[in-house]
């Protein structure tokens, strides 16, 4: 789920990779920080970020796959896996245009998860 908030508080020159805390029995990650600039005169930036909850016991395989699963359903990462084997497979079947775009969707998943573990370790060190 994304996120707004103002930038009262933050230092918007370097603003947190992660906060993570403890709320009863759910774990809230909040990451992927970016400043939003002001779209008139009128308006104020905000800081746009990420959030997960993680139910019940929090453990580093959880934090991950809720991570990936905040920007990609089960339906949509089976669809983006088959269509990359399907390149694999039947690369000859698609043409180059169609072909480059199912890799580029598995290669941004890819990063996905890599990021997504990458957040979960350093929410692991901060939560545990």
């Amino acid at each position: 789920m994304n996120g707004y908030t103002t930038t009262e508080g933050f230092n918007t020159q370097k603003l947190p990779e992660l906060k993570a805390w403890r709320e009863s029995d759910i774990v809230r990650l909040e990451f992927g920080y970016e400043l939003v600039e002001a779209a008139g005169e009128d308006v104020e930036p905000a800081i746009k970020y990420e959030s997960v909850d993680i139910q019940g016991d929090f453990t580093y395989g959880k934090a991950v796959s809720e991570i990936i699963r905040a920007k990609y359903s089960a339906d949509e990462t089976e669809a983006i896996t088959a269509n990359y084997i399907k390149t694999a497979t039947q690369g000859e079947e698609l043409d180059e245009e169609k072909r480059e775009e199912y890799i580029a969707e598995y290669q941004a998943y890819q990063d996905r998860r890599a990021y997504a573990k990458e957040i979960a370790q350093k929410a692991v060190e901060l939560i545990q």
